[in-house]
């Protein structure tokens, strides 16, 4: 439709989703939309009601925003994750009785990659922001094809950077093992 997504907020009461947009390319009108969320919550609780245990997580309702006909043209240039977040702040702040700023440390938490950490025992939501912000990192710094500083077919002596090659057992070529 030409919209571009410049910004987006939270309103807490009513739940309402902010986006502020330029109409008519780099000249045009500015504008803002306010998309009401009580409908889409609502909705999601009732399928989670009726078994659906998945409809009522962040993700599904990020997904049933990216299809609402009205809105879903300007919701689709939100990332996933940012959407995501939105939508987790929201419900930590109407819901769970949380402040905006306990909300936001619990997002930075959840979005924060620690090697140690293990995976497996996270739960699933967790695990969904972590692989989403990892990928979103993956993104940012990706190199392409016409970016300044791209080689084609790049090699790289990671040997010459050890210093000192560690050996270890179980990856010498001398393998007993008889396979």
């Amino acid at each position: 439709s030409g919209d571009e997504l410049l910004k987006c907020g939270l309103v807490f009461k009513p739940p309402t989703l902010l986006l502020l947009y330029r109409r008519g390319g780099l000249l045009g009108v500015v504008r803002k939309r306010s998309v009401r969320l009580g409908a889409h919550l609502s909705a999601a609780e009732a399928e989670a009601k009726n078994g659906d245990a998945g409809a009522n997580s962040t993700g599904a309702i990020a997904e049933r925003l990216k299809q609402d006909k009205r809105h879903g043209d300007l919701i689709c240039q939100l990332s996933q994750l940012q959407l995501e977040r939105l939508l987790s702040i929201l419900r930590d702040v109407t819901v769970n009785g949380l402040s905006k700023e306990q909300s936001l440390d619990k997002q930075r938490q959840m979005e924060q990659i620690d090697p140690l950490e293990d995976p497996n025992k996270v739960d699933e939501e967790t695990l969904q922001r972590k692989k989403a912000a990892m990928q979103e990192q993956f993104e940012k710094h990706q190199l392409k094809p016409g970016d300044p500083g791209y080689i084609y077919d790049k090699e790289v002596d990671f040997s010459a950077d050890a210093g000192t090659v560690e050996h270890c057992e179980w990856d010498s070529e001398d393998d007993q093992s008889g396979f």
